[in-house]
């Protein structure tokens, strides 16, 4: 099961790295959050620009927080499709 490595900056500009769960919809990753209080959300909020390591590649993306409830929906069937039972 792939789980790759999210790079935020935190509120000081310091690197936080979150190993995450990610699917992907049409080319574009998707990765849920499951609590809001997340310290990686919370970085993600303030600073969008954030680093995805996949297999030791490092891709910058701009983060986009999906509208809800179809966002949560989306990211849940696309995590589940890929991961299975152990999602």
């Amino acid at each position: 099961r792939e789980v790759v490595v999210l790079h935020t900056r935190t509120a000081a500009g310091d690197w936080r790295t979150t190993r995450v769960w990610v699917a992907d919809d049409q080319g574009t990753p998707l990765i849920e959050v499951a609590e809001p209080e997340r310290a990686f959300y919370q970085d993600l909020l303030e600073h969008p620009e954030v680093r995805l390591e996949r297999s030791g590649v490092l891709h910058p993306y701009r983060v986009e927080v999906l509208p809800q409830p179809d966002g949560h929906r989306l990211i849940r069937a696309k995590l589940r499709e890929k991961y299975g039972w152990a999602d």
